[in-house]
């Protein structure tokens, strides 16, 4: 139960700011600003790769 709970919270904690960047891009690419919309593609990128990478090791 204990191991579940906190397995529970990792998720969130990286679920929460991607989530936060998806939303972002997805206004900023309704908004026409592709500048930044592409920069908050990139790290939405990056982070799904780090946390790839960190599950493996």
């Amino acid at each position: 139960m204990g191991e579940t709970v906190l397995w529970l919270g990792i998720l969130v904690l990286v679920v929460s700011p991607v989530l936060g960047v998806a939303v972002s891009m997805l206004s900023l690419f309704m908004e026409r600003d592709l500048k930044w919309a592409g920069v908050a593609l990139l790290l939405i990128i990056m982070t799904a790769v780090a946390t790839v990478i960190s599950s493996l090791f």
